[in-house]
């Protein structure tokens, strides 16, 4: 008996594993002013765009790339699920600054569902011009690299050869920078110039990480100095695509059957396509669980091959994992999982429900006034916490009154005014009805959409959201 309930608990949990979130949310800067003076802002706008539906908390960080007088500044924000944040951002270089490019770089992280995550990096520069900013003079400056293209994991030798003086310079630099093919800067670096004895040969190696896309880059030096700069030179190089696919199998077998994982990894810097392939008996596909589902094709021999296709796998060390497992359990051990898989199955059906419905509405000269109604139950045998209904009012209206239960947050932004209530708890099959009234401030002509309404809650330790149906109201 005891090996029995042994065998029925290992195979339980081989049906069931975790899974893991990614999060669809996006970080773009938006440039409203990035040449300044000493002692004036320049402007910036970074954007974070929440695809999800859950609301997420996060920083980022802003910092300065070069020089390496550039301060750090931290920003933290809350973002609604299917919304964007937009965060201001005002630098400016304090007086006495030297005329120069300031590169500055945008990381973070947000955290959504108890789930740190980590948002893509960004960058931007600020040009500062000086009040004696002026070109000083002449000089030939010329570029090299010792080839064309290059792999991703190389490094570029770049010379850069400056002849042709025509008067000494005060503290000079070479600015060497590469942009990628859209003219963002991707790498910044400052050549110390130690003799202004011609010809002045500089050599530095920029090193291309793994994951740097395939495409043309442009590489460009400028001498530069506290009394001004001359004119850059430029060169072009190609990073050329690196497929590299790498493949890992995890086998577990044991008296129950199989169990495999296959995983696999892009490591090099251009999407890649290509298929798995798995072989096993041809009685083994009635037996057999795979996640996703592959091809099954007859080999020749009387064998399946199980076939996974993946497609488009991006660069960057991005993987896809296929499983399959093989379960040889006696036909009784079968029956008493399916028992228990109908009494999860039943089980999950238990939840917390939320209905939306307009309850009325009165139209008069086409000015609309309706009474919206939100109808949530607890469905589950425990109770459960934290309990936040989340609702939205469209721009077209607005709220006029509300029931018994006022909201504890009313908010306005650009998709109109949200409305929040807060319950610390509902108890098993408890249920709560709320109602509130809208208006519209000028006449409208066919129906207005509300949004689904979002309750939020705690079970079991697990943050969870459900979300109610949409509703119209208005008239035809």
């Amino acid at each position: 008996m005891k090996k029995t309930i042994l065998a029925l608990a290992v195979v339980f949990l081989c049906l069931f594993s975790a899974y893991a979130i990614v999060a669809d949310i996006d970080l773009t800067i938006e440039e409203l002013k990035s040449r300044v003076k000493p002692g004036e802002n320049a402007e910036y706008n970074i954007i974070i765009t929440n695809n999800e539906d859950m609301e997420m908390s996060g920083r980022i960080f802003v910092t300065g790339l070069y020089p390496a007088w550039i301060q750090s500044y931290k920003y933290t924000f809350d973002i609604e699920p299917n919304s964007e944040e937009i965060i201001p951002i005002k630098i400016g270089p304090t007086q006495g600054t030297k005329s120069n490019q300031y590169g500055f770089s945008v990381q973070g992280n947000v955290v959504m569902d108890g789930q740190q995550l980590t948002l893509p990096t960004r960058s931007f520069t600020i040009d500062v011009i000086g009040e004696d900013e002026r070109f000083i003079g002449k000089a030939t400056i010329e570029i090299y690299t010792e080839k064309h293209n290059f792999l991703p994991g190389e490094k570029v030798k770049v010379v850069v050869k400056v002849t042709d003086l025509k008067q000494v310079f005060v503290n000079p630099r070479a600015d060497l920078k590469m942009y990628d093919e859209d003219g963002n800067p991707v790498y910044g670096y400052l050549l110390p110039v130690t003799s202004q004895v011609e010809p002045i040969v500089l050599i530095h190696d920029i090193p291309i990480s793994e994951r740097t896309p395939p495409g043309t880059y442009t590489i460009s030096a400028e001498l530069v100095a506290e009394t001004g700069h001359v004119g850059k030179v430029s060169k072009e190089i190609t990073v050329v695509s690196n497929e590299k696919p790498e493949m890992r199998r995890d086998v577990e077998t044991n008296i129950f059957g199989t169990k495999a994982s296959i995983y696999i990894q892009n490591l090099g810097n251009t999407r890649v396509d290509g298929e798995v392939r798995e072989t096993i008996k041809s009685y083994e596909r009635y037996l057999l669980t795979a996640n996703p589902n592959p091809v099954i094709q007859q080999r020749e021999d009387g064998d399946l091959d199980l076939v996974w296709v993946y497609e488009g796998l991006e660069a960057g060390g991005k993987s896809d994992e296929f499983t399959y497992s093989i379960s040889y359990l006696p036909v009784y051990l079968g029956a008493a999982l399916l028992l228990l898989l109908l009494l999860t199955l039943w089980q999950s059906t238990k939840n917390v429900t939320i209905k939306k419905e307009v309850l009325k509405q009165r139209i008069s000269k086409n000015m609309l006034e309706a009474t919206i109604g939100l109808h949530f139950k607890n469905l589950t045998n425990m109770p459960v916490g934290n309990v936040a209904l989340v609702d939205r009012v469209p721009p077209l209206a607005q709220p006029l009154s509300y029931g018994t239960s006022k909201p504890k947050h009313v908010k306005k932004d650009r998709k109109g005014t949200v409305l929040e209530w807060d319950f610390t708890e509902l108890a098993p099959n408890e249920e709560r009805f709320i109602t509130y009234k809208i208006k519209t401030d000028f006449g409208i002509v066919g129906l207005i959409d509300l949004p689904p309404a979002l309750i939020r809650f705690t079970a079991e330790g697990k943050k969870q959201g459900i979300r109610s149906n949409p509703v119209e109201c208005g008239q035809v």
